[in-house]
């Protein structure tokens, strides 16, 4: 079993907000969907915004103790298939890898937030991004229908 220190989830977290926002402005050029494109740049930069929040965290607690379970890196997440995204990516495939990521950084915030049992302050950042990670899925979930189910 692995114990993690603050400074090593909240890096994590970080390179996973780095890594959304990435995606978010490559997908944001794939996409010839005003209303769409603009979204995907939105959500980037609410991206940006958790990254900078972290950061903040960071530097006002570094030197607090995580109070953290033990646990095991099961690596479940090694076996989940990724959507790939190429040059021949389609705007519904572009979506849906969205939408999946949204899932995925979610998953990580809640996840980490459960193993924290003595510090309150990094529990409840790690949950407010989950709950803000689930609203940016469901904005994409309903732009995904407004454009691909657009009878419903």
């Amino acid at each position: 079993m692995k114990s993690y220190a603050m400074d090593e989830i909240i890096q994590r977290a970080i390179g996973k907000e780095e890594e959304v926002s990435s995606l978010y402005q490559d997908l944001s050029r794939r996409i010839t969907d005003p209303a769409t494109r603009n979204l995907l740049k939105e959500l980037s930069g609410e991206e940006l915004k958790h990254k900078e929040r972290l950061q903040d965290f960071q530097r006002r607690k570094a030197d607090i103790g995580l109070g953290i379970k033990s646990l095991e890196d099961k690596r479940i997440s090694d076996f989940l298939e990724k959507p790939v995204i190429n040059k021949y990516a389609d705007a519904k495939d572009v979506m849906l890898a969205a939408i999946k990521d949204e899932e995925d950084t979610r998953v990580f915030y809640v996840s980490w937030a459960e193993f924290i049992i003595e510090n309150e302050d990094v529990a409840g950042l790690l949950k407010k991004l989950g709950e803000e990670e689930l609203k940016h899925k469901a904005r994409l979930e309903e732009r995904y229908k407004q454009v691909f189910s657009p009878e419903n």
